[in-house]
């Protein structure tokens, strides 16, 4: 779900999020109390967000080369927007009322960060899990073909994470476009059920494609997982992903899911808990953004990681013939000394 409507929920319901004058914002915020708590958690979150920024980006020197820091630096922007998508947050739920175009740059600029994590989270992991394809390949030559190596891979998982940022984009510039346009056009039903039924196609094609993006990123671990395995090499980083990301990962791709459905029936009955709802979303969405990001940073803090492929000794002539000499591993006189990939 998009945290600018968890926002704009908790801030209906707690009247504009404040009373009456100025020394009241400070003293005199009269929300409900699971608003209040939700206000909490976003500072909490926020602040944990910007703390694994500040470790990330001391961590990144030891990934090694550039051309293998892509992934961390795509994760650099991510956190970022995270930070800023939680100071957002609290900041909408506990200012006092304020006018509706202030509103609607708000609720726009938290609808816009939220798209960038949303799609771009999932997309580090199949970046990084690009580079561990290489990796692997370059390790084990012919004997293994791994699939988050292969071009169609590639263009598969960047085309479908394009794709859901552009509906993101497309739901945001209608959704402006309708409330930039309302005040000088006649609202009715009809006007107002079309922009109604449109704004929930899109929200469902979003959540279809965030679903099978964040779907697709856990087979491909469990892939290159397997593959690792058979190859007889283990692999530190998808291990270490596959454990502490994935879960969490299909967690909020579930629970994108289940808002929706959770919306449509909430739209029949007269008993739905707002400030409930509000509050167990923001700390779903929270713990499992966390705790995906708690993930990635690990695995730049492993010891005895290749960050990219080694080329494969050169063609030798013996006898007429080419043979491929044999790789060396993690002995005295190899160039393995700190393997990408631990030998069973």
């Amino acid at each position: 779900m998009d945290k600018s409507v968890i926002i704009s929920l908790a801030k209906g319901r707690s009247g504009g999020g404040g009373g009456g004058s100025g020394s009241d914002i400070d003293n005199g915020w009269d929300a409900p109390p699971l608003t209040k708590a939700g206000f909490a958690l976003q500072i909490i979150l926020g602040i944990a967000a910007l703390v694994l920024l500040i470790l990330i980006t001391i961590a990144l020197p030891r990934v090694s080369p550039w051309s293998a820091r892509g992934p961390y630096l795509l994760l650099v922007l991510v956190t970022v927007t995270l930070v800023t998508s939680y100071g957002l947050g609290a900041l909408s739920m506990r200012a006092p009322v304020i006018e509706t175009s202030t509103q609607l740059r708000l609720s726009s600029a938290s609808s816009f960060l939220g798209a960038v994590q949303d799609v771009f989270l999932p997309a580090v992991i199949l970046y990084l899990l690009h580079l561990r394809g290489n990796v692997l390949r370059g390790v084990k030559g012919d004997t293994v073909r791994p699939i988050a190596s292969q071009l169609w891979k590639r263009i598969l998982d960047w085309s479908w994470v394009i794709l859901t940022f552009i509906f993101c984009m497309v739901l945001l510039g209608y959704q402006a476009n309708w409330y930039n346009n309302l005040p000088g056009s006649m609202l009715t039903e009809d006007l107002f059920q079309r922009y109604i039924n449109v704004s929930h196609g899109l929200v469902y094609t979003i959540t279809a494609l965030h679903f099978l993006l964040c779907l697709n990123v856990f087979v491909s671990l469990i892939i290159h997982f397997v593959q690792s395995k058979k190859a007889q090499a283990r692999d530190p980083v998808t291990t270490r992903l596959l454990i502490l990301a994935a879960p969490f990962l299909m967690i909020y791709a579930i629970n994108s899911v289940a808002t929706n459905i959770i919306f449509s029936v909430a739209s029949i009955t007269a008993t739905f808990d707002v400030e409930a709802f509000v509050l167990a979303e923001i700390i779903i969405l929270g713990i499992c953004g966390i705790m995906i990001l708690v993930a990635l940073l690990t695995t730049m803090l492993l010891s005895n990681v290749q960050w990219t492929a080694q080329k494969g000794e050169t063609l030798m002539e013996h006898g007429g013939a080419p043979v491929q000499q044999q790789q060396q591993w993690s002995t005295p006189t190899s160039n393995w000394s700190q393997p990408v990939y631990n030998q069973k």
